[in-house]
């Protein structure tokens, strides 16, 4: 293979820092070792050694010599955070005043229950995710829930195909992504109330800076493990490289991967398919596509349930145009 696309020693580490903040790499954890990300990659040793000394210089990672490189940085707990402490410093004022003006306890109540419906939506809203996956519906759900304000539990594809009838009953909103709505509209069809919602998701940057750098003319395989994500997949894989010659199977397609991986030069992964591909790929480079919720899409999710105002016992419809 010609041409090994130039990702420097900085891109590695940023890649690596995001891995670690987003908690996919804990504090005390080995990262991977350097001819696993060289693989992952498709970079030299060099650029990998110099990407850990970088991150140890930062405080991110320390190297232990024959044992391998681990993660130091912890963020913040919500006991050491220094915005939290100053957030108690001035509640507590605040409480102190309202005290002192002579409001009593229930009103103070009032006010804040008034602020937090304001400014973290509606609670009382019944929300969940649907994923083929439970990674994915658990970290979907993490995304849209840190921005409507409410809990939204990440429930897999296969469960609720199971029994649709008893998600429609306990909640209120049943969100999608859209490789998936079809099929989900299909159980949902003889419900009027269920609240269906779609979402957009997207690849990551730093997935996709990987994906461009990939030598024109490759030969390159993806594998997802589900049916309605390949083609996903493969469009924005030729959105961002389109001289690339694309195949594709589902990771459970044993045969046709195991020809793949043989006939390719490149390997584009989900992040679920990604350990068992890696693990046959031998020496060929490995691309693991982590995909996000776009931010259209969160804000339209957020502005919908926050729109609501409903009791847990009356569903709406919600629908959402492709972005």
């Amino acid at each position: 293979m010609e041409n090994k696309p130039n990702i420097t020693s900085g891109e590695v580490g940023e890649a690596l820092i995001y891995r670690i903040i987003k908690g996919e790499f804990s504090k005390g954890s080995k990262l991977p070792t350097c001819r696993a990300l060289m693989q992952q990659m498709g970079v030299n040793k060099n650029t990998v050694s110099k990407a850990f000394q970088a991150l140890e210089e930062q405080g991110y990672v320390r190297t232990v010599t024959g044992k391998g490189t681990f993660v130091t940085y912890e963020p913040f707990s919500p006991a050491t955070n220094p915005a939290t402490r100053t957030f108690e410093e001035n509640i507590n004022r605040v409480i102190w005043q309202a005290r002192a003006a002579g409001l009593k306890r229930e009103e103070v109540t009032e006010l804040f229950n008034q602020g937090l419906q304001a400014h973290y939506g509606n609670t009382a809203v019944q929300a969940m995710l649907i994923e083929c996956n439970f990674k994915e519906a658990q970290q979907f759900s993490l995304e849209l829930g840190e921005i409507s304000g409410i809990n939204i539990d990440p429930v897999v594809l296969s469960d609720f195909l199971g029994d649709p009838e008893s998600y429609v009953k306990r909640y209120q909103v049943i969100t999608a992504t859209f490789p998936h709505l079809s099929e989900i509209e299909e159980a949902l069809a003889s419900y009027d109330k269920a609240g269906l919602v779609a979402i957009n998701t997207a690849v990551v940057p730093t997935s996709l800076m990987q994906i461009a750098r990939i030598p024109r003319g490759s030969k390159t395989a993806i594998i997802t493990s589900s049916a309605p994500v390949l083609p996903q997949l493969s469009g924005f894989v030729q959105a961002y490289n389109s001289s690339l010659v694309l195949s594709g199977c589902l990771e459970s397609e044993d045969e046709k991967l195991a020809r793949l991986i043989e006939e390719s030069d490149w390997l584009v992964a989900t992040q679920t398919s990604y350990p068992k591909v890696s693990r046959l790929a031998g020496s060929k480079p490995v691309i693991a596509a982590e995909f996000k919720i776009d931010h259209q899409s969160l804000v339209f999710f957020s502005n919908k349930v926050n729109s609501l105002g409903l009791p847990a016992s009356q569903p709406a419809l919600l629908t959402a145009a492709r972005f």
